[in-house]
């Protein structure tokens, strides 16, 4: 774990399919811990996190980027179903756990009312990153990015 100031920051997935059996052990809570993943695996911790949820302002942030189960190509397969990643996002929620949703990058949508809907009844908060769109700073990090820069 990466400390700023009193803000935890985590390097890499804290929940790896690899590693099921292992558990993490934080020193002392940081004022803001944010724990963001790909995978449905936090539920593997529910119990630690409703603690944890009790004891710091702690957010569970699950990347959910389409409602498609199978993507076209060039876009590669999911490692975990949508199901499984909301359904994650719904049991925290339930257990009293702060989550968003992280749609970032918003992939193609089958249904997106339907999409939005089950997002809504999964997280407490979704936080969009549409490529083209941005992030509410109407593109400037996108154009940035861009080769071309515009």
């Amino acid at each position: 774990m990466v400390t700023a100031g009193n803000v935890g920051q985590a390097r890499s997935d804290q929940f790896p399919p690899q590693r099921e059996d292992q558990r993490h052990e934080i020193g002392g809570y940081p004022d803001l811990l944010v724990l963001q993943t790909h995978t449905p695996n936090p539920i593997w911790d529910i119990d630690l996190l409703a603690q944890l949820s009790r004891r710091t302002s702690l957010s569970v942030q699950i990347s959910v980027e389409t409602d498609r189960e199978e993507l076209p190509p060039p876009l590669r397969h999911h490692a975990y179903s949508v199901a499984s990643r909301t359904e994650a996002l719904a049991a925290l929620t339930a257990r009293g756990i702060p989550t968003a949703a992280v749609v970032s990058p918003l992939l193609p949508l089958e249904d997106p009312e339907r999409f939005a809907r089950t997002l809504a009844a999964s997280a407490r908060r979704v936080v969009l990153d549409h490529y083209l769109l941005g992030d509410g700073t109407g593109g400037s990090r996108t154009c940035s990015r861009r080769p071309d820069g515009g």
